[in-house]
């Protein structure tokens, strides 16, 4: 009645410290957003990525987006790294760097701007 289940949400799974060879990861939708979270409190692991899951899911404007670089573009494709936008990397048969990216829009403008 009150439409809760179209509010957005993130689930939030805990104690996989108890898991043999369980790890920290962010599960996504068919969108590419972050809908669960793994992690472990007692040790903190995951926790980096359920904050990074927690702002992508607030700021709402993502690009997930393939870019072609040439080679000689090396230092953009080393800011995309630093901002932990890879997603996925590959060349193809012209070389060109062929970067999967996902990042906030924002963010996004500013680097192709500088």
């Amino acid at each position: 009645e009150i439409k809760a289940d179209e509010v957005p949400r993130l689930l939030v799974y805990n104690k996989i410290d108890l898991f043999n060879g369980k790890e920290p990861r962010v599960d996504r939708d068919d969108q590419g957003l972050p809908w669960r979270v793994w992690v472990s409190a007692e040790t903190g692991a995951g926790i980096d990525l359920l904050l990074e899951a927690i702002c992508e899911r607030l700021s709402g404007d993502i690009v997930n987006e393939e870019l072609h670089l040439a080679p000689s573009e090396g230092r953009l494709r080393a800011k995309f790294y630093q901002l932990g936008a890879v997603v996925a990397e590959s060349v193809n048969d012209q070389g060109e760097l062929i970067l999967h990216i996902r990042m906030p829009r924002l963010d996004y403008e500013r680097l192709l701007a500088s």
